[in-house]
């Protein structure tokens, strides 16, 4: 275990694993039986089966990129309002990668929900775990995959990272010292309940957001239409000439 000194929490307990199946299952399991310090991060260089959104696998070579998990306690959420912690930590990495690729920072996106984009590529990947107490997140496990020192993708034609884009090479600790302190800073402005802020700047750099474009919809096939918005429960809302749709994370694929 080492300790980063640039936080007041996350990263203050990081534990360095050479190679995992998954850091946020072995961050799930070590809750079910021990109690870790809010922000402690498990990271890893080897990640055999990572775990992305809608049951995909996060494909990343050894050594080469970000993988990890962050372990909060945002018991001041409701249940309902889970989506404002996945729109708090899309942030926090979107704040990361613009510090890191200043000047080149203008194309970066988040594309709903919380996938990073720099133009039409993806550089990183969110899974947040959580578990409820009542009516309040209990625990959530943030898994966190971030495409850094990768220069190739084998079947992923719309993955870059951070070195293809800055054409450079990065050191890994130092990234993730830096990492720790935007997502910190941004989760402390979800406990200070600024969530008009935070879903204004969502709004503010969300891909697509407003202008037109095609979709596929399992209900209703395809369809042209521009993102106006996001529901208080993180549905995408599309609207065409004639109607406005809600879609859950599964339900939709951009074209």
């Amino acid at each position: 275990m080492h300790n980063l000194y640039n936080t007041l929490f996350i990263g203050k307990v990081l534990v360095s694993l050479e190679a995992v199946a998954s850091t946020n299952t072995y961050a799930l399991e070590q809750l079910q039986h021990t109690h870790l310090h809010e922000g402690t991060v498990i990271s890893t260089q080897t990640q055999y089966a990572g775990r992305g959104q809608r049951g995909n696998r996060w494909e990343s070579n050894a050594g080469k990129n970000i993988t990890l998990s962050i372990v909060l306690y945002p018991n001041f959420l409701r249940v309902q309002q889970q989506f404002l912690l996945s729109q708090t930590i899309a942030l926090g990495i979107h704040q990361f990668c613009s510090d890191i690729l200043q000047p080149h920072q203008s194309l970066l996106r988040i594309k709903w929900p919380n996938d990073i984009y720099y133009g039409t590529k993806k550089i990183a990947g969110i899974l947040i775990e959580n578990t409820l107490r009542g009516q309040c997140l209990a625990s959530s496990v943030v898994g966190i995959g971030i495409n850094v020192n990768q220069q190739h993708f084998k079947n992923l034609v719309n993955a870059s990272s951070l070195s293809n884009i800055a054409k450079t090479t990065f050191l890994l600790p130092l990234l993730i010292q830096k990492l720790c302190y935007h997502i910190e800073t941004q989760y402390l402005q979800l406990k200070a309940a600024k969530v008009t802020q935070i879903q204004q700047k969502y709004l503010s750099i969300l891909y697509r957001y407003q202008s037109w474009h095609y979709y596929h919809s399992q209900k209703h096939g395809k369809l042209y239409g521009k993102i106006t918005g996001i529901s208080p429960y993180g549905h995408l809302q599309i609207q065409t000439a004639t109607q406005e749709y809600h879609f859950d994370v599964k339900e939709v694929a951009f074209l």
